[in-house]
Protein backbone atom coordinates (compact mmCIF):
# COMPACT_ATOMS: atom_id res chain seq x y z
CA UNK A 1 0.00 0.00 0.00
CA UNK A 2 1.21 3.49 -0.81
CA UNK A 3 1.75 6.23 1.77
CA UNK A 4 0.66 8.86 -0.75
CA UNK A 5 -2.81 10.27 -1.46
CA UNK A 6 -4.42 12.41 -4.14
CA UNK A 7 -4.04 16.12 -3.40
CA UNK A 8 -0.98 15.61 -1.18
CA UNK A 9 2.08 17.82 -1.65
CA UNK A 10 5.29 15.86 -2.35
CA UNK A 11 8.91 16.83 -2.92
CA UNK A 12 11.23 15.06 -5.34
CA UNK A 13 14.20 13.67 -3.37
CA UNK A 14 15.95 11.43 -5.90
CA UNK A 15 17.26 11.89 -9.44
CA UNK A 16 15.72 9.17 -11.57
CA UNK A 17 14.51 8.53 -15.09
CA UNK A 18 11.51 6.57 -16.23
CA UNK A 19 11.80 3.16 -17.87
CA UNK A 20 11.58 4.89 -21.24
CA UNK A 21 14.19 7.52 -20.43
CA UNK A 22 11.87 10.43 -19.65
CA UNK A 23 13.24 12.62 -16.84
CA UNK A 24 11.75 12.93 -13.38
CA UNK A 25 11.09 16.33 -11.83
CA UNK A 26 14.17 18.06 -10.44
CA UNK A 27 15.26 17.23 -6.89
CA UNK A 28 13.78 19.71 -4.42
CA UNK A 29 10.75 20.63 -6.52
CA UNK A 30 7.32 20.40 -4.87
CA UNK A 31 4.33 18.91 -6.68
CA UNK A 32 0.74 17.86 -5.99
CA UNK A 33 -0.28 14.20 -6.37
CA UNK A 34 -2.89 13.76 -9.11
CA UNK A 35 -3.16 9.96 -8.91
CA UNK A 36 -1.65 6.99 -7.04
CA UNK A 37 -1.37 3.84 -9.15
CA UNK A 38 -0.16 0.28 -8.63
CA UNK A 39 2.00 -0.52 -11.66
CA UNK A 40 0.79 -3.81 -13.17
CA UNK A 41 4.29 -4.63 -14.43
CA UNK A 42 6.56 -3.85 -11.49
CA UNK A 43 3.90 -4.31 -8.76
CA UNK A 44 5.16 -1.06 -7.19
CA UNK A 45 3.18 2.09 -6.54
CA UNK A 46 3.70 5.15 -8.66
CA UNK A 47 2.44 8.70 -8.83
CA UNK A 48 0.99 11.01 -11.40
CA UNK A 49 1.55 14.67 -10.61
CA UNK A 50 -0.45 17.79 -11.40
CA UNK A 51 1.05 19.46 -14.45
CA UNK A 52 3.45 16.58 -15.15
CA UNK A 53 2.49 14.27 -18.02
CA UNK A 54 4.89 11.61 -19.28
CA UNK A 55 2.85 10.35 -22.19
CA UNK A 56 0.91 7.18 -22.87
CA UNK A 57 2.31 3.63 -22.67
CA UNK A 58 1.64 1.43 -25.74
CA UNK A 59 -1.00 -0.39 -23.68
CA UNK A 60 -2.95 2.88 -23.48
CA UNK A 61 -2.16 3.81 -19.85
CA UNK A 62 -0.38 7.01 -18.84
CA UNK A 63 3.15 6.49 -17.49
CA UNK A 64 3.77 6.94 -13.76
CA UNK A 65 6.62 8.19 -11.57
CA UNK A 66 7.92 5.75 -8.94
CA UNK A 67 7.09 6.66 -5.34
CA UNK A 68 10.63 6.10 -4.03
CA UNK A 69 11.72 9.33 -5.71
CA UNK A 70 9.31 11.40 -3.57
CA UNK A 71 8.47 12.10 0.05
CA UNK A 72 5.49 13.92 1.54
CA UNK A 73 5.93 17.60 2.29
CA UNK A 74 5.48 18.22 6.01
CA UNK A 75 3.44 21.36 6.45
CA UNK A 76 3.50 22.74 9.97
CA UNK A 77 1.84 25.83 11.27
CA UNK A 78 4.38 28.09 12.90
CA UNK A 79 3.56 29.11 16.44
CA UNK A 80 6.09 31.42 18.05
CA UNK A 81 4.06 32.25 21.14
CA UNK A 82 6.43 30.28 23.41
CA UNK A 83 9.35 32.36 22.15
CA UNK A 84 7.44 35.60 22.66
CA UNK A 85 6.72 34.53 26.24
CA UNK A 86 10.46 34.08 26.85
CA UNK A 87 11.04 37.66 25.71
CA UNK A 88 8.43 38.97 28.15
CA UNK A 89 9.21 37.15 31.41
CA UNK A 90 6.80 37.30 34.30
CA UNK A 91 7.46 39.96 36.90
CA UNK A 92 6.75 37.56 39.75
CA UNK A 93 9.54 37.03 42.25
CA UNK A 94 10.43 33.71 43.74
CA UNK A 95 11.35 33.48 47.40
CA UNK A 96 13.99 30.99 48.34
Amino acid sequence: MSNFRVGQKVVCVKNMTTDIGLPYPEVGTVHTVRDVILCPYSKRYGLRLEGWHLGIHPDGVEFILMCEAFRPVVERKTDISCFKAMLNPSKQTVEA
